[in-house]
């Protein structure tokens, strides 16, 4: 009779646990943005898939002014509540425009500040973001990008060819002298730039072939759309035998 006492008090507790869980799940993706911003001569793109019910990936594409727009996508270290709320953290931490001058900053020293705050208010083992800020330039069509420790963005170039942007510096919250290195792209009518996480990337896989290999002959597709084009790298991964089995979220930004 006590065992059997215990074992209802435990599912209840459990049905608690996962109430608590489904509506922080709808907590985290209101604060993923609800649409993207419409951009004369750009298209955007998202797409987001956690592997339980709240997850350590964030994104954001917001117009800062008439000729600039800030992209970035991150990564909290861990799985469920914790890396949610870190992810949570990484977001209120953005800032955008110098408090002085009002001005937009380089995403360098975004991803500066950021770092400094959670070296101070985060210290311990296992908590950090990887992360990549970049400042779209609609008028000149530069993109300025930085890094901190995320997977290498995907360029492809409207004549075919395959570039790779590597980080430029270190996760966020591991060393206070991190350095973020500023990157500079000119883009072009028809290129391609896919910002992702290492879901994506860490799949598992049932053949020998890079997961990113394939990727990147997706993104080589000149006649597909933005949404058709993340539709079709997802697939990617839903189509493998433990694809029921996610062990990452999985967020993409084209």
């Amino acid at each position: 009779r006590k065992l059997q006492e215990a074992c209802h008090l435990l599912y209840a507790q459990a049905d608690v646990i996962h109430e608590d869980l489904h509506r922080a799940e709808l907590i985290q993706r209101a604060l993923l943005p609800q649409a993207l911003p419409t951009i004369e001569g750009f298209s955007i793109h998202s797409a987001y898939r956690a592997c339980e019910n709240v997850g350590g990936d964030t994104y954001n594409v917001k117009r800062l002014d008439a000729d600039h727009v800030a992209l970035c996508i991150a990564d909290a270290a861990g799985h469920g509540v914790s890396a949610a709320m870190l992810a949570v953290l990484f977001r209120n931490r953005l800032h955008w425009f110098d408090e002085t001058t009002g001005l937009s900053v380089e995403p360098s020293e975004v991803l500066g500040g950021v770092n400094k705050d959670f070296v101070e208010e985060c210290r311990a083992p296992g908590l950090f973001v990887t992360a990549v800020c970049a400042l779209l330039n609609t008028r000149t069509r530069q993109l300025t990008v930085a890094s901190a420790g995320h997977t290498p963005l995907l360029l492809k170039r409207a004549a075919g060819t395959i570039e790779w942007i590597h980080p430029s510096g270190p996760a966020l919250g591991l060393a206070s002298d991190a350095a973020f290195a500023r990157q500079e792209i000119a883009l072009r009518p028809g290129d391609r730039v896919l910002f992702y996480t290492d879901g994506l990337r860490d799949h598992p896989r049932d053949n020998a072939r890079s997961i990113m290999d394939e990727v990147a002959g997706i993104m080589a597709d000149k006649t597909a759309a933005g949404r058709e084009l993340l539709d079709r790298v997802l697939a990617l991964t839903v189509d493998q035998p433990d694809a029921a089995h996610q062990e990452d979220d999985i967020t993409l930004l084209l």
